[in-house]
């Protein structure tokens, strides 16, 4: 303790100056602002399927198979969501790359993005960071998609079901857009599907209920097309396919990180058992040579 006491000035010193390092390195990171979204599964109507399934005997004379009852597509969106695939094929061509990689800072007084130099040159919209093989100084797909994992989150409540979607981005209006660009394009992507799909189920049933001629298969056939018609019409009249919005993504006011407080605070304790744990050894090292 008396060795403690001692150095206590140096200790002190040690302290003050890690803490004024680490003020200094929070106060050049970015603020990071976060918009949240919360998202509800669109569960869809299953009682004509049901209702079909007493059917089944006599569809399948026909080679035909009536669907099972169907589900919530949204287990199915929410992995979806998190693909590399839907970054890539529904994400990254709907933004501006460098907002993305090479963003350095947001001027809220102009509500401009200033981009990283060493990175990306945005007068002349060329690449110029240098990087090692693999890389290439315009970022892959692949390199991007790693990016994109460290600003987007997806998470749900196991209670209620409800899917809490956030994008962080030194932006609050880009972090606000990419929110809503997501839900805006899993949606779509489901809707097209489906209506492709329903589409050419449609025009298969015609084709098969004009080639039988039994009066109970054609009733069979009648139900499935209604029942497609009508897949068809919620495809075309419903935009929240797949996930409605229970509460819209905004620009936060509020920058949701860094902490510089608590960041300067952990600088001080830092400096302080270093320091600490420096003379505690020079102590313990002098008296076994001793």
């Amino acid at each position: 303790l008396n060795e403690f006491y001692n150095k206590k000035l140096y200790i002190a010193s040690a302290s003050f100056t890690f803490f004024i390092i680490f003020c200094l390195y929070s106060i050049s990171l970015p603020n990071i602002y976060a918009s949240k979204s919360t998202l509800v599964p669109v569960e869809r109507d299953s009682s004509n399927n049901s209702a079909l399934q007493n059917y089944s005997g006599l569809a399948s004379l026909a080679g035909i198979s009536i669907p099972e009852n169907i589900s919530s597509k949204s287990i199915e969106a929410t992995e979806k969501l998190q693909s590399f695939e839907f970054f890539s094929e529904n994400f990254l061509p709907n933004i501006f790359l460098p907002n993305l990689v090479a963003v350095s800072k947001w001027d809220s007084e102009t509500n401009t993005i200033i981009y990283n130099s060493k990175i990306y040159n945005y007068e002349k919209g060329l690449w110029t960071r240098k990087v090692k093989f693999p890389y290439k100084s315009t970022p892959s797909e692949q390199e991007a998609y790693e990016y994109f994992k460290e600003i987007f989150s997806l998470s749900k409540d196991a209670d209620t079901g409800f899917i809490d979607l956030e994008i962080k981005h030194p932006s609050p209006f880009i972090s606000k857009n990419w929110n809503n660009l997501i839900i805006a394009e899993i949606n779509r992507e489901y809707r097209e599907s489906d209506k492709v799909l329903a589409s050419s189920s449609i025009e298969y049933l015609l084709d098969q209920i004009s080639s039988t001629t039994y009066s109970e298969i054609k009733e069979v056939l009648s139900q499935l097309i209604q029942n497609e018609t009508q897949k068809l019409m919620l495809v075309e009249i419903n935009e929240e396919y797949v996930f409605k919005i229970l509460d819209s993504p905004i620009a936060p006011e509020e920058k949701s990180s860094p902490s510089r407080i608590m960041i300067s605070i952990l600088g001080l304790f830092l400096g302080f058992f270093i320091s600490c744990a420096f003379f505690l050894l020079r102590f313990i090292t002098r008296n076994d040579a001793k």
